[in-house]
């Protein structure tokens, strides 16, 4: 996990658009403790806008805790789908993008209704 100066300097790479960042983004989103933070990753992924981004995120589509009380802001998830449907729009959705999500959307899990949503506004098969 990079230290608090580090996640720094990673944002301001991403903010500039540099894919070096995306390794460590990577970490972020799965494994930085405070919600607010692994949210982060999923707006900065959006602006670099590289498809090796897409399974990070569809990864975090699952993380859809809201950090309780004291963090209540929008979750992961969402923030994931967004990000995604921001790079299908610049990159294209292939037909293994869509397969993918559908067999999420069939394994279910806490992310589904963001897996759904993205299919939907992908104009994708749901069921």
């Amino acid at each position: 996990m990079p230290t608090p100066d580090a996640e720094s300097e990673v944002f301001a790479l991403a903010r500039a658009g540099d894919p070096r960042a995306m390794a460590p983004l990577f970490k972020i989103l799965r494994h930085h403790p405070k919600r607010a933070t692994r949210a982060a990753p999923a707006y900065l992924l959006e602006k670099i806008g590289d498809r090796r981004a897409i399974p990070a995120l569809e990864a975090a589509l699952n993380d859809t805790s809201d950090g309780g009380f004291f963090e209540q802001e929008t979750p992961v998830s969402e923030s994931a789908e967004e990000a995604l449907l921001a790079i299908y729009g610049r990159v294209g959705v292939r037909d293994d993008d869509v397969l993918r999500l559908v067999r999420m959307l069939e394994q279910g899990g806490e992310g589904r209704q963001y897996v759904r949503s993205l299919l939907i506004k992908l104009d994708a098969p749901v069921e």
